[in-house]
């Protein structure tokens, strides 16, 4: 989902749009690959080899966490900037 926080309108929101559901199908076939796997936002950044915001990456694994696709584990990995951060593991 596309979260239209910047007004966006017309061609450049449905552009908005279709780009984010892009990145919510790319993500989704990394963790349906990995079904075992518990991946960071970060991990999922790697994955890709794309130069996303790591707030995308976020967004698409909220939004399939919420449509019951993923689920937040408890497990948590050391992330890009030293912090530690949540892994995610492929639902259904």
């Amino acid at each position: 989902m596309y979260y239209n926080t910047n007004d966006e309108t017309g061609e450049t929101l449905q552009n908005s749009r279709e780009n984010s559901e892009n990145q919510k199908n790319i993500i989704y076939r990394v963790f349906r690959a990995n079904p075992s796997l518990p991946l960071t936002p970060f991990e999922i950044e790697a994955a890709i080899g794309k130069n996303w915001p790591i707030t995308s990456i976020r967004r698409a694994i909220t939004d399939l966490t919420s449509e019951g696709l993923l689920e937040k584990t408890d497990i948590k990995r050391l992330g890009k900037y030293g912090k530690n951060t949540f892994c995610w593991r492929f639902l259904r």
